[in-house]
């Protein structure tokens, strides 16, 4: 009940009806409950660095709007650097007031946590750490050239007789290829795993 309700709310909205097409992978359900639970973790505060740029950033696009959001944040760095030490420290006095009240929402939370809730937090933060690690070994091989995958015997078929297959969509195509590629004998599979070892 409560997913259609958001559902009805959200397609009332215009900026919503983009947030419904576009995130066909998570689930209403999932975000009305993260949303609007009352056990959600409270949010790290801002950074001085971070404040000064959410202050800034609205005069340095009025000041410049044809220029990237790119050169905009390069601008606000400069202007960063150059701020002088006692106009910094407004900001990073605030932020550490921020801080501080986030310490202390932060220990109330994990003081009403349970022993499971406690559990299921650490693992979440360790599958995070590991998705995080992949994603960058990943890059890093991508950088430093790592080959792709050979092609499959199946794939070279696929691209060889794409052309000619029957069916009108892609999908029809594929099917009868891939009904082809069923039907073909071992000996006819084999040709094409020799022609995927020969260098073209």
């Amino acid at each position: 009940m409560a997913a259609a309700l958001l559902g009805r709310v959200l397609v009332a909205l215009p900026s919503a009806r983009y947030f419904l097409r576009c995130s066909t992978t998570y689930s209403v359900e999932k975000w009305f409950s993260k949303q609007m639970s009352s056990d959600n973790p409270p949010k790290r505060p801002l950074t001085a660095y971070f404040r000064f740029v959410k202050d800034q950033q609205p005069i340095f696009r009025k000041q410049n709007p044809d220029v990237s959001i790119l050169e905009i944040t390069k601008k606000i760095a400069y202007a960063w650097k150059e701020l002088p030490v006692s106009e910094k420290q407004t900001y990073e006095a605030a932020a550490k007031v921020d801080r501080q009240a986030y310490k202390e929402e932060l220990a109330k939370y994990k003081a009403q946590l349970s022993p499971a809730q406690i559990v299921a937090l650490k693992e979440e933060r360790r599958q995070k750490r590991a998705k995080r690690k992949a994603m960058r070994k990943k890059r890093e091989l991508t950088v430093l050239g790592k080959p792709k995958r050979p092609r499959t015997s199946f794939n070279i078929f696929m691209a060889e007789h794409f052309q000619e297959a029957k069916g009108i969509s892609v999908q029809a195509k594929m099917k009868n290829l891939f009904e082809e590629w069923q039907d073909l004998s071992s000996s006819q599979k084999q040709i094409s795993q020799n022609a995927k070892k020969v260098p073209m």
